[in-house]
């Protein structure tokens, strides 16, 4: 990673941000294949598929242009980032039934509560909660990282109850014990 951003020259440090995040996705998802853990790399490429979603409400919350969501895109997701990027103008109904057709339409929900009340956390957590149902399935197999991903997951989602109830006292965890 280094060698490869030494080659290059960056205008700002944005850039130099943006082209070192992009190459560590890149090399991390090429360790991912070749480790054949198909509950790793379905991890991975929902996870990307969500951080992605997340960049693109966010940017479009802050006007951003489509140039530079496309900048701010991670790549190997199952989504391309064209297709992301086209819904940059789009409505909110239309990146809700996108995604609702990419992921069988368990956005939906969490996507039009979001168009509703605007909460990034409340998205998070339910994308998060989606991708540990996915996993769940492959937890049964001893060889896979479905256990231990989960267990990840499941602290990310308590990450996200702690900064809702750092930021507002009287928030309630969202945390489920399953």
């Amino acid at each position: 990673m280094i060698s490869e951003a030494n080659n290059q020259t960056f205008s700002d440090s944005h850039s130099l941000v943006t082209f070192l995040e992009k190459t560590f996705q890149k090399l991390m998802y090429e360790q991912i294949k070749s480790r054949q853990d198909a509950s790793l790399e379905k991890y991975f490429v929902i996870s990307t598929d969500i951080n992605n979603l997340i960049t693109l409400l966010r940017s479009r919350k802050l006007r951003s242009d489509a140039e530079q969501v496309k900048n701010n895109l991670l790549d190997c997701g199952s989504i391309s980032i064209a297709d992301i990027v086209h819904l940059v103008e789009a409505s909110d109904r239309e990146i809700a039934s996108f995604y609702a057709t990419a992921y069988l339409t368990r956005f939906s929900e969490p996507l039009d509560l979001f168009f509703e009340d605007g909460n990034f956390s409340s998205l998070e957590h339910a994308l998060l909660r989606f991708l540990v149902d996915e996993l769940t399935r492959d937890a049964v197999d001893i060889k896979s990282s479905a256990n231990i991903i989960i267990y990840v997951i499941r602290k990310q989602i308590e990450l996200i109850d702690i900064r809702r109830i750092h930021l507002d006292r009287a928030s309630a965890a969202m945390v489920d014990e399953t």
